[in-house]
């Protein structure tokens, strides 16, 4: 008297847990590819990721970056600008 077999094979992951590892590579290659530089940062303006491109324009390491926040490395009059667009 053990355990019934499935009739149904089991799983690892879920099909949606699969799309979402595939949207998460497909968005890191796009991310990481991309020509223009790219910065992810919290509300409070810390750096959480950016792409190589961002760092060759900024003149910072991802590291350095990640110490610092959106205000230490953008001009008064954009941070103004971009206030004034909320």
């Amino acid at each position: 008297d053990g355990p019934v077999p499935s009739a149904e094979p089991q799983q690892t992951a879920s099909s949606s847990e699969m799309s979402d590892t595939l949207c998460d590579r497909e968005y890191r290659c796009v991310f990481n590819s991309c020509s223009v530089g790219m910065a992810i940062a919290t509300m409070g303006g810390s750096f959480i990721d950016c792409n190589l491109a961002f760092t060759e324009l900024s003149s910072y390491t991802k590291q350095e970056l990640k110490a610092m926040t959106i205000f230490n490395v953008t001009s008064r009059e954009d941070l103004q600008g971009a206030f004034d667009m909320m």
